[in-house]
């Protein structure tokens, strides 16, 4: 499961998302932070309005300077990194290929700090309900909110080996 996919259920839980045509996907695009830029441009385009953008930790790491220009801007722009410490989208396609991984883990980098360098408030969660919160939060605050949502990816192999049965035979 993606990044993107995975936060579906949370935005629908905490109720953040009340328009369908103001949401934009860039499933299997998420491995690269392909929602970064764009989402920045749409902050630009229409001021005022929060926009939110989702990627893994390992696909924030693509764009996160460009938390410099969200903020030099003073746009509205929340990103919530779903962080497993590793570059997760890389490492189930190579176990599912080659029996295992190599140079996909990530060490622990700290993102309240990170976002704070750049003038952007960071958040660390630890529960569904913390997660609602900040989101929501984030969504009446101006400026960029970066949020850190620890995740468990360790049966992704598993799941898309089950659904994608023979592809990398």
């Amino acid at each position: 499961m993606d990044a993107v996919a995975a936060l579906k259920p949370f935005t629908k839980y905490a109720g953040v998302v009340n328009d369908p045509d103001n949401v934009a996907e860039a499933v299997a695009s998420a491995i690269r932070a392909a929602t970064t830029v764009p989402c920045g441009a749409a902050a630009v385009v229409r001021p005022g309005t929060q926009v939110v953008s989702v990627s893994g930790d390992g696909g924030f790491l693509f764009s996160a300077q460009e938390m410099e220009t969200t903020t030099r801007l003073g746009l509205n722009f929340t990103h919530v990194i779903m962080r497993d410490n590793c570059y997760d989208m890389v490492a189930f396609q190579e176990v599912l290929k080659y029996g295992r991984t190599s140079g996909v883990e990530l060490g622990d980098y700290d993102v309240v700090q990170y976002a704070g360098a750049f003038g952007a408030k960071g958040i660390r969660i630890s529960s569904m309900d913390a997660f609602a919160d900040a989101l929501r939060h984030s969504l009446t605050q101006p400026g960029v909110t970066i949020i850190d949502v620890p995740v468990d990816y360790s049966r992704n192999t598993e799941l898309f080996a089950q659904l994608h049965d023979g592809v990398f035979q």
